[in-house]
């Protein structure tokens, strides 16, 4: 009966992981993106705001307001970003564990999988 080697298996595993991750990390840059991109159209309104304001009263309550909801904002963009993290942080100690396992789990994505190759014992 051919005979897996470990490394092949351990391999196997690692390719199945990479694609894992790369959600993982693919979501975060979305999510960094879309911060970033909502940040700056706030900053532009806030911009073209303060432009028209005559008075420094109304001036100093467009920018207090404005601190108010770039906080909440940064915020709850942490937050999703920790969570991010975290869910990244759990696929790669679980994918490890798999790895240390040399099985690939059947849940992982069939284009990640590679066909076993069959060492002959000599």
């Amino acid at each position: 009966m051919p005979r897996l080697r470990p490394a092949r298996m351990q391999g196997r595993a690692a390719q199945a992981i990479g694609g894992m991750k790369d959600r993982g990390w693919q979501s975060l840059i979305a999510e960094t993106g879309d911060y970033s991109e909502k940040s700056f159209e706030r900053s532009q309104a806030l911009a073209g705001t303060l432009s028209s304001v005559t008075r420094i009263e109304e001036a100093i309550r467009l920018q207090s307001e404005f601190a108010k909801l770039t906080y909440d904002a940064f915020i709850a963009h942490a937050t999703n970003i920790g969570s991010l993290y975290s869910d990244i942080a759990k696929e790669a100690f679980k994918t490890t564990k798999v790895a240390s396992s040399g099985k690939v789990p059947t849940n992982f994505p069939q284009s990640s999988r590679v066909p076993p190759v069959a060492v002959s014992r000599s």
